[in-house]
């Protein structure tokens, strides 16, 4: 998670750990604070744990160990954001359409 103080994203924790604990799963949330050695720290240590998924607000600097992740099975949807060299599911904002809608409002 970029950081969890942004309601952007709080507001998305909660609802990420509403739906996962009606699914049966628990959720682990990881404060990146979009530094790239933590988030990297971070997903050592989901991989070393053998996690379900991964949803993941990249910092764009670890894409090799992101792929990595792919590549050896675990699931992962990024949010928000794309990783160049990065094949795997994405949940994005269309900002552009979002903009666009709200000028033509007004």
């Amino acid at each position: 998670m970029g950081n969890v103080l942004s309601q952007f994203y709080s507001v998305i924790a909660k609802s990420v750990e509403d739906t996962t604990n009606k699914f049966g799963y628990n959720t682990i949330l990881c404060n990146g604070d979009e530094n790239p050695e933590k988030e990297l720290n971070y997903l050592k240590v989901l991989k070393s744990n053998r996690v379900d998924g991964i949803i993941l607000t990249p910092t764009g600097k670890n894409s090799e160990y992101i792929q990595h992740l792919i590549n050896s099975r675990t699931k992962v949807v990024l949010l928000d954001r794309l990783v160049e060299g990065v094949d795997c599911d994405a949940v994005l904002v269309d900002n552009a359409n979002g903009a666009y809608k709200a000028v033509k409002h007004l």
